[in-house]
């Protein structure tokens, strides 16, 4: 899950997406946040007007497919190979299970994120961090988003549209490196339960399983090119 602010809807607009589908995006009516101070401060549905959390894998699925009614081809699965630049263009390969295809392109553009094909000028902006992320269900978990600050990192939580209450535990790296799978739930809601307002989720029970992913943050300097 994933919170977009009011400036996405500039980009729907440009899109031609329209009203967002109930399915991926919900409204948040209201956050609670307990950050620098003891107290805890409550934003409501005015100071939240537009902003939207958003389902990311049914997001991603919504773009791919505005994309495709464009006309823009879809290679998926599939990896870029064979990558080189010559007379003002790019020449690659893109490879699936089946075959492959020669391109070439006037611009390429890397948006594949961290984990991209396209590694030069990038700059990590942030101290290296993990995301735990686990979910509860929904009917015994609030309605609201929640944000509170730990000395050792920070908790993040918030409805997913049509789906459960997913709650991230972002950690410095390298004060719990190395991390073991079984310890990773114990330390997840030993950290909730230190919380004023995750305390209250630190002990009910799991849907599914435990992520841990790399949530370092960095800068490309030059995506594309």
């Amino acid at each position: 899950v994933e919170s977009l602010t009011p400036g996405i809807w500039q980009i729907f607009n440009a899109l031609g997406l329209g009203e967002p589908s109930a399915a991926c995006f919900l409204r948040p009516s209201e956050t609670f946040i307990r950050w620098s101070e003891s107290t805890v401060d409550r934003l409501g549905p005015d100071q939240l007007a537009n902003t939207l959390l958003v389902d990311r894998g049914k997001f991603d699925a919504l773009l791919l497919k505005s994309a495709q009614q464009h006309g823009v081809q879809i290679f998926k699965p599939a990896q870029i190979a064979n990558l080189s630049r010559g007379l003002n263009r790019w020449r690659f390969q893109i490879a699936s299970t089946t075959n492959s295809h020669q391109l070439s392109a006037k611009f390429l553009v890397d948006a594949s994120g961290r984990a991209g094909f396209w590694r030069r000028g990038r700059t990590q902006t942030s101290p290296r961090t993990l995301a735990v992320s686990g979910s509860f269900a929904s009917q015994s978990c609030p309605g609201a988003t929640l944000v509170e600050a730990l000395p050792e990192g920070w908790c993040w939580g918030a409805p997913i549209p049509d789906g459960p209450y997913r709650v991230m535990l972002f950690l410095d790296r390298d004060s719990i490196w190395p991390l073991r799978r079984n310890t990773l739930e114990g330390l997840w809601r030993s950290a909730l339960a230190k919380t004023k307002l995750f305390s209250r989720v630190a002990d009910l029970p799991l849907m599914g399983t435990l992520s841990c992913r790399d949530a370092t943050t960095y800068f490309a300097e030059d995506p594309i090119s």
